[in-house]
């Protein structure tokens, strides 16, 4: 494919995306609180839903359930994305204190072999 087919591709893509999220603000200024499907917020996040149901299993994105599927509010699925910004700090990993001995690797190998009845 080339260069200038890949950009109209994108292009259309993101235009296609701006229709839906236009639509979508235009039903809620008609209905009120409207609520987005999974699919909704996978294709607006550019996630996949599996990613998106992780997020809502971990608690990490608000959603409930509307006879047997899941429903995002808008305002959660914004503080959601929200939270999800990389210009604000993440918290910093838990580093280990142990020192490990170099020889690690070989002791660990050498003791799976005795197990497996190897000479070692």
């Amino acid at each position: 494919m080339d260069p200038d087919s890949v950009q109209d591709a994108a292009q259309a893509a993101q235009l296609s995306l701006a229709t839906f999220v236009a639509a979508k603000a235009a039903a809620r200024r008609m209905w009120g609180r409207m609520t987005m499907t999974v699919h909704e917020v996978a294709e607006l996040s550019q996630l996949s839903e599996a990613a998106v149901y992780r997020a809502i299993k971990d608690d990490e994105l608000a959603a409930h359930k509307v006879r047997g599927r899941w429903r995002v509010l808008p305002e959660d699925y914004d503080a959601w994305i929200g939270g999800l910004r990389a210009d604000e700090p993440s918290p910093s990993p838990t580093v280990s204190r142990q020192v490990h001995d170099p020889r690690g690797l070989r002791i660990l190998l050498r003791s799976k072999e005795h197990d497996r009845g190897g000479d070692g």
